[in-house]
């Protein structure tokens, strides 16, 4: 099976990190996993070397600009010729793969681009919900990564599965201390 990442850009969050460490997951599972980035692969180039996944850019300045380029991603999705296209988000990118060719099922994943849409007035949040909009209909199947982000996805308009697959790790509510901490309790830093 190939499954292919399709993601706007190469920057390093948390819905980056989390597709680049799966894919290298899939990867060490046998299963063929590559990632293709609208724009630039940008910081996230080396961590995809680190865990062997190929890449294809196809070097466009902004997401928008795809809507004028389709044969790239024709020509990009053919030559990875993936089984199944993971996107990181519902909208116009399923769409535009669609258009490009693509026949196999499509699958939207939900981190938390709909948060800002739940605190903003539905004339400021159209642009996003438009581009849910034109793109739902092109997805099989939504997966969103939490409690919260399953209840917000079913509030809109939603692919046709929708499934709650967390991601992560489960945290001890009462994390046990560290061998030797000085104050017997969790010690945090951050930079």
């Amino acid at each position: 099976m190939r499954v292919t990442f399709l993601l706007w850009r190469g920057n390093i969050g948390g819905a980056e990190r989390i597709t680049v460490s799966l894919a290298g997951e899939l990867r060490r599972a046998q299963i063929d996993a590559s990632a293709l980035f609208v724009c630039g692969e940008a910081l996230l180039a080396s961590q995809l070397a680190l865990e062997e996944v190929p890449h294809v850019s196809l070097g466009l300045g902004r997401g928008g600009e795809l809507l004028g380029h389709p044969l790239r991603l024709r020509r990009a999705l053919r030559r990875l010729a993936p089984d199944v296209i993971i996107t990181v988000a519902v909208g116009y990118l399923g769409g535009m793969a669609r258009a490009a060719g693509f026949r196999g099922p499509i699958i939207g994943v939900e981190h938390g681009s709909l948060i800002p849409l739940v605190r903003q007035t539905r004339l400021r949040g159209a642009p996003r919900w438009l581009d849910r909009l034109s793109g739902v209909v092109t997805y099989d199947a939504e997966v969103a990564i939490s409690q919260y982000m399953l209840d917000l996805v079913e509030q809109g308009p939603h692919a046709r599965r929708v499934a709650l697959i967390p991601h992560g790790i489960r945290v001890d509510p009462t994390p046990t201390p560290a061998p030797g901490s000085r104050h017997g309790g969790l010690t945090a830093g951050f930079a």
